[in-house]
């Protein structure tokens, strides 16, 4: 596991109250708060390198320390403006740029391999998470699998790999207000997978499509990943294009709570 990557120390100074919650938290960036906070610090080149390093590298994620002077919901709002998150690209539609992610809440899919914003035409490049409430241990990790290692092990099949690359896959029947959307599980450069909407498709698409589909969903489960811990002390921030991922097993009574933050992307034309 590589070193936490400690932010700006400039950053604890800037003249924000930290939010409480996800609406304070989007009121921030919307209003541009974050933004004027930001230009009024110096740069950081060594953070810049590194940051960067580490998430365009091979692991596809960086985690940042939360230092005694910021909460992590503040830290993740200035982490996704340094990275480029504007007030003009802030918006509500599919999920939207700022959520609340409760741990066992609703649906399950989020605890099994996925990539976020599958419905989206560009799905948000990165995603940061931090804590807003709980205490996770060391086995309620965040798991993270590089899509290159899922590509590798495909290779065993070339015929079903050229399909999960090229062949499409409807990704918004559950949006019917919306126009349909249709892209490959293996794009270059956007990857998209989430189970119950691949599995949904299954009987729509080509055999070698259904072979690859079903080979993915078992290797994925084979493979080795990286179990970075968001937690009061740490956020994490990852690859949405180049990485699978996905929340512990846990129950919304372990009171895991996160922001999530989505930087780039377009939702809706």
């Amino acid at each position: 596991m590589k070193p936490i990557l400690a932010p700006p120390t400039d950053w604890e100074r800037v003249a924000l109250d930290p939010p409480d919650d996800v609406p304070a938290a989007a009121s921030l960036l919307c209003r541009g708060r974050v933004h004027e906070a930001l230009a009024k610090v110096p740069t950081d080149e060594l953070f810049e390198q590194a940051f960067w390093s580490r998430l365009r590298g091979p692991d596809c994620h960086v985690a940042v320390g939360v230092p005694s002077g910021l909460s992590p919901a503040l830290l993740a709002c200035l982490v996704a403006a340094w990275m480029g998150l504007k007030p003009s690209a802030m918006h509500n539609d599919i999920g939207g740029t700022v959520s609340r992610v409760v741990s066992g809440d609703g649906h399950r899919h989020d605890q099994s391999w996925h990539t976020d914003s599958t419905a989206w035409v560009e799905p948000n490049r990165y995603s940061v998470l931090a804590l807003l409430a709980g205490r996770p241990t060391v086995h309620e990790s965040t798991d993270m699998l590089p899509v290159a290692t899922v590509a590798r092990a495909l290779t065993r099949d070339p015929v079903v790999a050229e399909s999960l690359a090229h062949e499409s896959v409807t990704w918004r029947r559950n949006f019917p207000h919306l126009p349909n959307l249709d892209a490959p599980v293996l794009g270059d450069p956007v990857t998209r997978w989430v189970w119950p909407v691949v599995e949904e498709e299954m009987e729509r698409v080509s055999v070698n499509l259904r072979r690859g589909v079903k080979l993915t969903a078992h290797i994925v489960n084979e493979l080795p990943f990286h179990r970075p811990v968001v937690s009061a002390e740490r956020l994490l921030v990852f690859d949405n294009w180049r990485a699978l991922h996905r929340g512990p097993q846990v129950e919304r009574a372990s009171g895991r709570e996160l922001i999530r933050i989505k930087v780039t992307g377009v939702a809706v034309l």
